[in-house]
Order: C-alpha cells, then sequence, then structure tokens
C-alpha cells in the first residue's frame, strides 16, 4: 500500500497520496517498535539502546502529526475554512514540538502534552469530517468511519489492559492491529474518491 500510494503521488503529483504514505508508514514503524522488534533485532549486536528508546516516543508524535496532516490535505480543508485550517496547522506545530521534546530524558516532559493534544485532536478531527460532510464531501465520510474504526480499536485495546473483567480473546487482544488494517484500507478507499475527484 505504502508503494502503491507512493507511486500514485509520483504520477499525478497529489499531497493527500504523499501524506498517507507518511501516516501509514508511521504507523507501521509503531507497530514494528512497539514489539520489540527492533530490540530483538538489535540485542546481540548492540547494548545501548538510547536510539531505540528514542525511535518508540518519536513514533507517537508522528503517528499523530503525520494522521493530521493527511486529513488536512485530503479534505482540502484550507479551501472551504480557513479558521479550521490554522486550528489544524497550530495543533500541527503542537506535535512537532512534542516530537522535539522526545529527545529530553524524562519522558514526563512529552507525554503529559501528548496526551493533552491528543484529547484536543480526537473532537477537532471529528468536527472537521463533519464540516466537510456538511459541504458535500463525499471522502470525508470514508475518512470519518476510518477515525471511528480506529479509535475503537484503541479503547477495546485500553479495556483489555485495564478491566479485568472485559472479555480477553482474539478478537479483543488484537484489536488495534485489526483496526489499523481497517482503517488503512478505508484511508486508501477514501483517496480513490479524491482520484476520481482529480479526474472530474
Amino acid at each position: 500500500m505504502i508503494f502503491y500510494n507512493l507511486f500514485l503521488f509520483i504520477s499525478i503529483k497529489e499531497k493527500s497520496y504523499l501524506y498517507y504514505v507518511f501516516a501509514i508508514g508511521s504507523q507501521l514503524a509503531f507497530i514494528f517498535l512497539d514489539s520489540k522488534h527492533l530490540r530483538y533485532l538489535l540485542d546481540e549486536m548492540y547494548r545501548d539502546t538510547w536510539y531505540v528508546d528514542m525511535l518508540e516516543r518519536l513514533v507517537f508524535p508522528l503517528m499523530a502529526l503525520t494522521a493530521l496532516l493527511f486529513q488536512r490535505s485530503l479534505l482540502r480543508i484550507w479551501e472551504n475554512n480557513g479558521k479550521l485550517d490554522k486550528a489544524l496547522l497550530s495543533l500541527s506545530a503542537a506535535f512537532g514540538i512534542v516530537a522535539i521534546l522526545t529527545f529530553v530524558p524524562n519522558e514526563k516532559n512529552f507525554q503529559y502534552l501528548f496526551v493533552f493534544l491528543v484529547f484536543i485532536s480526537i473532537p477537532l478531527s471529528f468536527y472537521t469530517n463533519v464540516d466537510a460532510i456538511r459541504r458535500g464531501n463525499v471522502t470525508a465520510v470514508v475518512h470519518m468511519s476510518a477515525v471511528s474504526v480506529f479509535l475503537s480499536g484503541v479503547i477495546i485495546s485500553m479495556l483489555v489492559q485495564i478491566w479485568p473483567s472485559f472479555p480477553n480473546n482474539v478478537s479483543t487482544a488484537n484489536a488495534y492491529i485489526m483496526a489499523l488494517i481497517i482503517q488503512s484500507l478505508l484511508l486508501s478507499l477514501s483517496l480513490s474518491f479524491r482520484y476520481n475527484q482529480i479526474k472530474q
């Protein structure tokens, strides 16, 4: 999917495809790092894992930043709602600051700010889609479905970890991974609508 959309970007020069590559690329990096694959691969060669620690921290703000930039580009928010576009750009800049703060040794310096920004991002992301849907943007319907699926996966994964009586089976244990896959497919579908708009 990454290479396919990268080739589409090269052929039609539409930035939405490039931002999509960055968005799912950062999600892929998160899965790889979160499952400790990099630590396993480098264990025999490197004892100093400082840069692995940094990558594991950095991937969180990068996921949020690339997702916001992709949404902005896909829905072309700046064309219809200047104030909303400025809010998204400001939020993106804030996640950029969080990315810089990940290099500070004390993790709490970026964690609190990151969580705070995520709580702002979720309602803003939904409102952005609702605003685009009101304007007749079909792409926003698919994008909002993708965001909803992703958040559902995150919530289920958190419930499995913190609520002992919550059902723990193959579906709930892998809810986050399944949500990421479905989200990626839905985002690809939203890009197909964007491609039709470009053709028209």
